[in-house]
């Protein structure tokens, strides 16, 4: 009888690998994760211009904290970008024995702009853009006001981070070169014809 018992466990334990091998194994897929193929976004940021080289902007006015508005959507589920711009500031004259007897300026611009979203990974997306726009200086003297404007070109790499699918906050650093059509003495050259700024800008932006 023991033998019998020996040789039936023997059986049992031979025949268990079998078993669990022969058995299907399945693994449990969690949800899929949902790619955006199409979207658009708005972003409102803080824009801070930086004004350089031989200028009336560099060396006559002084940039206060001004505002920016972007939106943007890709074409065609690829990430290429299109949309309008808008942004304004305001600038102080420091330096009117060099370019005019007025107080200051409120600088607009509105345009358009082509983009492209380098990095879309996890939460952060990398955009950069260039922009084309119609600028105009509205300045403001002691009872008089008079109007400049001209033409703009931007470039704008940006990054994002976003605590939602929705919601993020971004970062950008542009380079922002004006056109203007002024007219001044031919003794000052090319002072009046342009302005470079370097922008940081700081903001929100909403992805839908």
């Amino acid at each position: 009888m023991n033998l019998n018992i020996r040789t039936g466990l023997l059986i049992f334990l031979f025949s268990l690998p079998l078993t669990v091998t022969g058995q299907e194994t399945v693994v449990e897929e969690g949800p899929a994760v949902e790619k955006d193929d199409h979207y658009a976004y708005f972003q409102f940021a803080a824009y801070q211009p930086l004004s350089f080289g031989n200028s009336f902007a560099s060396e006559g006015l002084s940039a206060a904290l001004g505002v920016d508005v972007h939106f943007l959507t890709n074409l065609f589920d690829s990430p290429v970008l299109i949309g309008v711009f808008y942004n304004q500031f305001r600038s102080e004259v420091t330096k009117p024995e060099l370019i005019g007897n007025y107080i200051q300026s409120d600088i607009s611009n509105f345009g358009i702009q082509l983009g492209y979203q380098a990095i879309n990974h996890n939460k952060w997306r990398g955009t950069v853009t260039a922009g084309l726009g119609s600028v105009a200086y509205n300045n403001d003297g002691a009872g008089f006001s008079f109007k400049d404007s001209g033409t703009s070109l931007q470039i704008t790499p940006s990054l994002s981070y976003h605590f939602t699918k929705n919601i993020g906050i971004f970062t950008a650093i542009a380079y922002r070169r004006d056109f203007l059509n002024i007219q001044a003495p031919e003794d000052f050259g090319n002072f009046f014809d342009s302005a470079n700024y370097l922008i940081i800008s700081l903001g929100s932006r909403i992805l839908f």
